[in-house]
């Protein structure tokens, strides 16, 4: 065998034994990112998608305010985005959505966070925290978000990029909590606390003078 031979069999020798060793290493490449778990992939939906935007402008009338303040119409804007959807396997299904104040001072320069579930097609209001303090229930909203906060319990669609409300018509809105508990009563739309005493006719409640 001469020399020329016996280098074109080494020369194809090393090349079978790097294609083995390059198909060696992709075999163990770990998974792309679209073979991962679908558990991992957020959630969809018809009503709006991470990154949506919206302004809605509080407009509210000095005068109101103080009683022998002349007459002056103030617009405060309020500036929500969908930050963040939730994970296929998120058993709550919470989409969050920030809100920030413009001109916000002290502890509302943090802003505000609300959490939507989607359900019967649409998004409803689930909690609210304000800050980075802890989400509280829907029910306590009003509290949580102040009377002249332009919150929505309930979405259908995408609100419009820019709105203006009234701050009277807001206070209308929020004079009673939104009610997802089951009312007591057919004459009454709100249900009391899981932990309010239960007190029988003619008793009187726990720490009440006399009882």
């Amino acid at each position: 065998m001469n020399s020329t031979l016996r280098t074109s069999i080494a020369v194809l020798a090393f090349a079978v034994a790097a294609i083995g060793a390059l198909l060696l290493m992709r075999m163990s490449e770990p998974a792309a990112k679209d073979d991962q778990p679908r558990d991992s992939v957020a959630a969809t939906s018809d009503i709006w998608k991470v990154g949506d935007t919206w302004v809605v402008n509080v407009s509210q009338d000095s005068g109101t305010i103080t009683p022998d303040a002349v007459r002056s119409i103030a617009t405060v804007p309020y500036s929500f985005r969908v930050a963040e959807a939730p994970a296929a396997g998120d058993k709550d299904g919470a989409w969050k959505v920030t809100v920030t104040q413009e001109g916000a001072e002290g502890p509302f320069a943090e802003g505000w966070t609300l959490q939507y579930q989607e359900r019967d097609g649409a998004m409803q209001l689930w909690r609210v925290a304000q800050g980075k303090l802890k989400p509280m229930e829907a029910e306590l909203a009003t509290i949580v978000l102040g009377m002249g906060f332009p919150y929505e319990t309930k979405l259908t669609k995408l609100p419009a990029p820019e709105a203006t409300v009234s701050s009277a018509k807001l206070q209308a809105r929020s004079a009673l909590p939104p009610a997802t508990s089951v009312p007591t009563s057919k004459n009454s739309g709100a249900a009391p606390p899981t932990d309010a005493p239960n007190v029988p006719a003619g008793a009187l409640p726990p720490g009440a003078p006399g009882s």
